[in-house]
């Protein structure tokens, strides 16, 4: 997955600014369920592998003392070729 991560092109999508004590994401397929899954990175460190994507959400919540003034949060298709991205 780590190769999958270095090789892909980043695309920045939008910047959060965080205020409160914690901030919760979710991760879902919103299309067709098909089985996609993912693995996120924050900071250039693999946080999950092998996220199966359904219509009920991932959860999960980071606490905003853990993070740093500015973190990269990415999320990379596991079922994708980094060279064509289109679904195996």
């Amino acid at each position: 997955m780590e190769e999958k991560f270095i090789a892909r092109k980043k695309i920045l999508t939008s910047e959060i600014p965080v205020t409160g004590d914690s901030i919760s994401l979710s991760f879902y397929d919103h299309a067709e369920i098909d089985g996609d899954s993912i693995a996120l990175f924050m900071n250039g460190k693999l946080m999950y592998q092998h996220v199966l994507l359904k219509a009920e959400p991932f959860s999960f919540k980071l606490a905003v003392t853990d993070l740093a003034a500015e973190n990269e949060m990415i999320m990379v298709a596991e079922n994708l070729d980094p060279f064509h991205p289109t679904p195996r």
